[in-house]
């Protein structure tokens, strides 16, 4: 019995299972076709209101042309008219002067008869019949504004629907990524012959009323389709500059497609570029106690934070010089513990693994002490940046006064800035193994650093002190970065201790 109640609960789950979705496709169908009648009603609309916009044309048309034809006429009839007028007038006045010539005619007495005939004469002379010409004022008096229709009725003929824009073609040679700036070219299939035809009938109707490009970063040069695409709509020209991009990932892809003002045709085939930009953040498992990573590249010095290692190390004990307890093991350290002391150190997430970097560093006006370079990813807790045969770096301070210095394996330069810059660039070669910073806004060269080098992978490194500080990464090498070094710019070679001196608690 219980066999054939577990068969006919199996069976009824099946039938409650397919029953699901018969009524999931039932409600998806209806929704169709609701679609489907929105459509047909939106369509018709649409094409009785171009119809009536045709046909509202056409009857203007017509108005336009009948206006021409009646002031034509008008002009010629007043012509004519006044031609006939004076005609008439100067027959007219011509019959006057017969039916007097003929009574002058009848005259006996000599004297009046010459009185009659001289005064007959004068106004025979000023007549103005022998002022009027046999030629007609108006050469042609027909009229030459005949309509034929033939052509365009053909053209009406072919009246058609909007016909779906084709795919447009990316130019990959004219598609570049500088600058952190993406410039594109793109361009139409040729139209058919037929349409080539209607376009010399009459003005060529706009294939394309607008573009829409889609990009998105990509790790692989093969793509990744759970990436969205990123959208930029209402493109009206078959070129667009998207500028100001931050690249995360090694590849950009680009696609475009054309719209008419109801439908889109295809997406382009894909365009893959490779960035060349150096994405990384701050490492909050590879920084100082005291420094708090508010964002992935924010970080602030906090003095409120955790105490050093060693003070932790005693307060387990219970008594200065005892031995820690297991819990404060310095191999269980947490990770806010990779650097201690007085380093303020932390690392970028990411090692350098191309052949050409850049990134850059903003600093809060207010902060005291900065550091900025490359260093080991091995740096020692205990070690500051520039203090290691594999770290370089430049140092700004504001404490007590201003100091600018390059630093490396415990060597110092001094450099001649007058004021500290705003937003330093570093720029970092690893074919010829030179190190440059920049002022970012200005574009001058700070200093550089040659023979950069290390058996160990080198990562970007930062020290803070009363502040905070901004990173921008993913940027590509700029156009201006100029790896010659300038002459007042040379490797640090030699340093003295007296050369930078550095406030004994920053040291």
């Amino acid at each position: 019995m219980e066999k054939q109640k577990d068969a006919l609960i199996r069976i009824v789950d099946s039938l409650r299972h397919k029953y699901n979705q018969v009524s999931t496709t039932e409600v998806e169908l209806s929704s169709e076709l609701d679609v489907l009648k929105e459509s047909y009603e939106s369509n018709t609309t649409d094409l009785c209101h171009e119809f009536d916009r045709l046909t509202e044309c056409l009857e203007a048309k017509r108005e336009k042309m009948k206006r021409q034809v009646y002031d034509d006429f008008h002009s010629k009839e007043e012509i004519l008219k006044n031609q006939l007028r004076n005609y008439m007038d100067a027959r007219s006045d011509a019959d006057q002067l017969l039916e007097m010539a003929k009574k002058a005619l009848d005259i006996d007495n000599l004297s009046q008869f010459n009185q009659v005939a001289l005064s007959l004469k004068e106004r025979i002379t000023m007549s103005s019949i022998f002022r009027l010409s046999g030629t007609l004022f108006l050469s042609d008096s027909t009229c030459h504004l005949v309509a034929d229709f033939t052509r365009e009725e053909k053209i009406l003929e072919k009246l058609s629907f909007l016909p779906v824009p084709g795919t447009p073609s990316l130019n990959e040679e004219e598609c570049v990524c500088i600058d952190n700036e993406l410039k594109l070219k793109w361009e139409m299939p040729q139209s058919s012959e037929e349409d080539s035809i209607l376009a010399e009938d009459i003005c060529p109707r706009p294939v394309v009323d607008f573009y829409v490009l889609q990009h998105r970063q990509v790790s692989s040069d093969q793509g990744n389709p759970d990436v969205p695409w990123k959208t930029v709509e209402n493109v009206k020209e078959a070129a667009y500059t998207l500028p100001g991009i931050i690249f995360c990932k090694s590849f950009l892809q680009i696609k475009v497609q054309a719209w008419n003002k109801a439908v889109g045709g295809q997406f382009s085939d894909v365009v893959t570029l490779s960035t060349n930009a150096f994405s990384f953040k701050f490492d909050a498992s590879a920084s100082h106690g005291n420094l708090k990573v508010v964002e992935p590249c924010m970080v602030e010095w906090d003095p409120t934070a955790t105490k050093p290692v060693e003070a932790r190390i005693r307060s387990a004990s219970g008594r200065p010089g005892s031995s820690p307890s297991k819990s404060a093991s310095p191999s269980k350290l947490k990770s806010k513990d990779r650097f201690i002391g007085e380093s303020y150190t932390i690392l970028g997430d990411a090692a350098i693994a191309d052949s050409e970097v850049y990134f850059e560093v903003t600093p809060h006006p207010e902060c005291k002490t900065y550091s900025v370079g490359v260093t080991s990813g091995s740096l020692s807790r205990y070690d500051q940046l520039g203090r290691t045969p594999n770290s370089w770096c430049i140092t700004a301070t504001k404490w007590i006064q201003n100091t600018f210095v390059a630093k490396h394996n415990n060597k110092m330069k001094n450099l001649d800035q007058a004021s500290l810059p705003n937003v330093v660039g570093i720029y970092y070669n690893s074919q010829i193994a030179l190190l440059a910073f920049y002022n970012a806004e200005t574009k001058e060269c700070l200093h550089t650093f040659k023979q950069v080098k290390s058996l160990l992978p080198l990562v970007p490194g930062f020290s803070i002190w009363c502040g905070s500080m901004a990173l921008r990464s993913g940027l590509q090498v700029p156009t201006w970065v100029d790896i010659l070094p300038s002459p007042k710019s040379k490797s640090l070679s030699v340093a003295s201790s007296e050369s930078a001196k550095i406030p004994d608690d920053q040291q």
